[in-house]
């Protein structure tokens, strides 16, 4: 596993052996280059879909949005998730995961092949057919990052998973108190009838 594009297959068709081998080398440079190559693909067809649709202006801003926003996400998801990962017992290094997540998130780059051949169904087929094949595409990437996680720290696959999916469970619970909480004080200033 020593060149980019040996190192992009052995992610796609062999994730585990080959994010572990990531986060063990700190692959930070190749990763660089997946990551990039994973939102500059996807927001080169936005931009020219914009474009061709005379929305020049908002396509420089999509475009601007989507490569700082999951650049930072990148690091900060890195940092983050090793924090979790440590707490739930795992050995490793933020490098190392950094590197994982940024070859984890390389499928991304599949959205313009679905789009394209979305174009080439029926108008009433194309909607299902982005729905179904853009949810099998999240998965994936999520399956990515879970094994990225798993190795860059030595955790069981169930501790990975719970890695994930701790903050969506923080989110969703601090969701219900602030609508608990909102809804009682609703009911509270409402006059009683």
């Amino acid at each position: 596993m020593g060149g980019f594009l040996e190192t992009l297959y052995d992610v796609l068709f062999h994730p585990a052996a080959a994010l572990q081998n990531i986060a063990m080398e700190k692959k930070v440079g190749q990763s660089l280059g997946a990551f990039l190559i994973s939102i500059f693909v996807p927001a080169w067809a936005v931009y020219f879909g914009l474009q061709n649709a005379d929305f020049p202006t908002i396509s420089v801003i999509v475009i601007f949005i989507q490569v700082v926003g999951s650049t930072i996400f990148w690091f900060v998801g890195a940092g983050f998730f090793g924090l979790l990962a440590e707490l739930f017992g795992g050995q490793g290094t933020a490098i190392g995961l950094l590197a994982g997540m940024g070859f984890a998130n390389f499928p991304r780059v599949f959205v313009v092949p679905l789009i394209v051949l979305s174009t080439l169904l029926p108008g009433s087929l194309q909607s299902l057919f982005l729905v179904l094949f853009g949810s099998i595409l999240v998965f994936w990437i999520i399956t990515l990052h879970v094994i990225a996680i798993r190795e860059a720290y030595v955790l069981s696959t169930l501790k990975a998973v719970a890695v994930v999916i701790t903050p969506v469970a923080v989110m969703v619970v601090c969701g219900i108190i602030v609508a608990v909480s909102l809804g009682t004080m609703l009911l509270q200033w409402m006059p009683r009838l």
